[in-house]
């Protein structure tokens, strides 16, 4: 999994800074006339890959595959910004690690608000360092779920301090890689999945809310700026 995830990345950043070198002599006449971009509103999507980390049985027995977040901010002269947005992460469950036969996912659907420090340190340069919060769904779904006719949904609080690093493309949009880590305070469980057994854990090792690392990239267009 994490030769994967590595592998991925490589290969994301090659082809970004590949392409953000063939646009380099195109935004050279653009460039030289502005001295510091100062976005004012703005749209962005995030595509990344949530990594599982707690708690220990969602860690073991699912796979992260897809987090994808498209939210507006609304950038103030002194930097900071405040946005809101919607997000939707889904989670697989790894049937190779489990002794029964099980299969299926978890589907997180949730809104947040932002708050953050957006700051361009030159013309191609920037950094968004915030945090999101908001609140989540989730629904599971699989196999045994659906032939025991069991509908298993939660709600829970949603937060993710943030970081991203931030490089323009064009004189109104902007790419970036981003680090996100994710509390969303939902429970997981053997049961959750419609699971029969605990897969040889104990009671301590559902305690804990699920938490993921995300790792991924993101498209902004500045919509305006001063």
């Amino acid at each position: 999994m994490i030769k994967w995830i590595k592998n991925s990345l490589l290969l994301m950043c090659i082809l970004s800074g590949g392409w953000l070198y063939s646009q380099e002599e195109s935004d050279m006449f653009y460039m030289s006339s502005v001295s510091e971009i100062d976005p004012k509103h703005s749209v962005t999507m995030e595509l990344g890959l949530p990594v599982v980390l707690s708690n220990k049985f969602n860690r073991t027995f699912m796979d992260g595959l897809i987090y994808f977040a498209p939210y507006y901010q609304y950038s103030f002269r002194n930097h900071l910004s405040i946005g809101a947005g919607i997000f939707y992460n889904f989670i697989k469950i790894n049937a190779v690690t489990i002794a029964e036969n099980v299969h299926g996912g978890n589907n997180t659907f949730g809104f947040f608000f932002k708050m953050s420090h957006e700051k361009f340190h030159s013309t191609r340069f920037a950094t968004d360092f915030g945090v999101k919060v908001g609140a989540a769904q989730a629904m599971y779904s699989s196999n045994k779920l659906k032939d025991a006719g069991i509908t298993s949904t939660d709600t829970g609080f949603y937060i993710e301090p943030n970081l991203g690093f931030i490089l323009t493309a064009a004189e109104k949009s902007s790419f970036r890689f981003f680090l996100g880590y994710n509390i969303t305070t939902i429970p997981f469980s053997n049961t959750t999945i419609g699971m029969s057994s605990n897969g040889g854990m104990s009671g301590k090792d559902f305690r804990k809310v699920q938490q993921f690392l995300t790792i991924g990239f993101g498209y902004t267009f500045y919509a305006k700026t001063r």
